[in-house]
């Protein structure tokens, strides 16, 4: 099968982001008539077993004509500024010019992209998946696919590591169910590992150049930081290419207390594929240009790069603190914590055999980071950067089995961090009952409530949040129910 049989039977993913600067792609099921970059699928083929298909892939032809570079669009750009820059630059004894390229990367989950996709009348879309996101991919499948939400049921069984990688919906999620649909029939695709290495999102390449105005004690004045991802040819679903250049720029200030600071952050569109999510996505670029920058200060400085951090921190009665970038923190204590690791870790030793090293002729080398992460991000926080069609919200559902077992549904599914254990352990101390009479079942979105998914390292404050919420609920109702039954008082129970 070509475009030519599903064009008219999905629609190209076209995510959305509300905020100036940002231009719309869309991305086909198959590559329709233009290949955009290596790997993009330009046809599928289905059969009776996986060993037929590999045969009759082999006959698929393909004739490929050479065009010029595409030109380089500007998929997203936005501008920040804050603080007397010009005065900072113009007062400072030591302005540090630098450019950072981090390189293009992949996820690599264990387990790649699969997902198993069955139609009926009676039931519609039923899709097996390997997915952080059931509930938006069943959206995604229902408006892409022209079906009512009630027709399209996601089940997600264990996953083999996500990473960020399988938080997004990709042309292959929406091909697989519109092919079971034309044929009638199940159909199964897993990727192979060289599929998942040129066809699925890649992570993190950007360039960043950085000009830092510092005083005499290595304090920073101001800050300018033009960010520039290689986007590649699409927008990600759903989080669009805003997601790297703009989070970088949002956490770059870190811990420290920065006057000024502006940034430019921009998106270009490349002959690649697309850049997604990834392990802190954004935020290992900025905490590496911050912590880079800070280290050439106190090398021109010839300062201790641990003083010129100290220095910098957000001091203790500051909070609540915006930061330089507009993020709001609203407690903590980065100087307690930094002495802590210093002493942990034994700093003053350290230095003492480094200084023996270097006497010796060996070099040896001392390095000390501070960084932000923000996590357990809800839906305010995707409002904030235009993100329409990312939720935060997150839920879970307990019910009390004829048994005496507890089930408990969680939104969103594990891709191996052990939730089943965690949120079985929750509901046992919070509804008194033995671990092993708790079930965590699996995600299916016809039972489970809705949620946003696993990423982000949101699971412990999210849909694990909600878990005690639920489970005192449910312990409320057994002891008011029992209480009726045995004809005595809640409280005596």
């Amino acid at each position: 099968m070509t475009a030519a049989e599903l064009r008219e039977r999905v629609r190209p993913l076209a995510p959305r982001l509300e905020a100036p600067g940002f231009r719309p792609t869309e991305w086909p099921a198959l590559a329709d008539g233009r290949v955009s970059f290596a790997g993009q699928a330009v046809a599928a083929v289905a059969a009776a077993t996986p060993y037929l298909a590999a045969d009759a892939r082999e006959r698929v032809a393909v004739t490929y004509a050479p065009l010029p570079a595409p030109p380089r669009e500007v998929l997203f750009h936005a501008e920040h500024a804050t603080g007397d820059l010009d005065g900072a630059f113009a007062r400072a004894a030591l302005v540090v010019r630098e450019t950072f390229r981090h390189a293009r990367c992949a996820a690599s989950p264990i387990e790649p992209r699969g997902l198993i996709a069955r139609w009926t009348e009676a039931l519609g879309l039923e899709v097996w998946a390997s997915t952080q996101t059931p509930h938006l991919l069943r959206q995604a499948l229902a408006a892409h696919l022209g079906l009512p939400p009630d027709r399209v049921r996601v089940i997600v069984p264990d996953v083999g590591g996500g990473f960020g990688q399988k938080l997004h919906v990709f042309p292959e999620d929406l091909a697989v169910p519109a092919i079971a649909r034309l044929l009638g029939r199940p159909v199964k695709w897993v990727e192979e590992r060289r599929e998942n290495l040129l066809a699925a999102s890649h992570a993190r390449e950007q360039v960043a150049e950085v000009e830092a105005a510092a005083a005499a004690d290595g304090r920073v004045l101001g800050l300018r930081v033009r960010l520039t991802s290689e986007a590649g040819a699409f927008h990600i679903h759903p989080l669009t290419q805003a997601v790297e250049p703009l989070g970088t720029a949002m956490i770059l200030p870190g811990p420290y207390r920065i006057p000024a600071y502006a940034y430019t952050a921009t998106a270009l569109s490349s002959p690649k594929p697309p850049l997604g999510a990834y392990r802190g996505v954004g935020m290992v670029m900025g905490a590496f240009v911050m912590e880079r920058t800070l280290d050439l200060v106190a090398e021109r400085l010839a300062l201790d790069p641990v003083e010129v951090r100290r220095r910098n921190l957000i001091p203790p009665d500051a909070y609540p603190f915006c930061s330089a970038s507009g993020l709001v923190y609203d407690s903590g204590d980065y100087p307690r914590a930094l002495a802590r690791a210093l002493e942990l870790g034994g700093y003053a030793e350290l230095r003492g055999e480094q200084a023996r090293a270097r006497a010796a002729g060996r070099a040896l080398g001392i390095g000390v980071a501070c960084y932000t992460e923000y996590t357990g991000m809800g839906s305010e926080t995707y409002r904030q950067r235009g993100m329409v069609e990312v939720v935060g919200h997150e839920a879970a559902a307990l019910g009390l089995e004829p048994d005496g077992r507890v089930r408990c549904l969680p939104s969103s599914p594990s891709q191996g961090q052990g939730h089943g254990t965690a949120l079985a352990q929750l509901v046992a101390d919070h509804v008194g009952v033995p671990l092993e009479r708790v079930v965590v079942a699996p995600v299916d979105t016809a039972a489970a409530p809705a949620g946003g998914g696993t990423f982000a390292s949101r699971g412990a404050v999210s849909f694990a949040g909600a878990v005690p919420v639920a489970a005192e609920r449910l312990r409320r109702k057994i002891l008011a129910v029992a209480a009726g039954l045995v004809e005595a008082s809640v409280d005596d129970l």
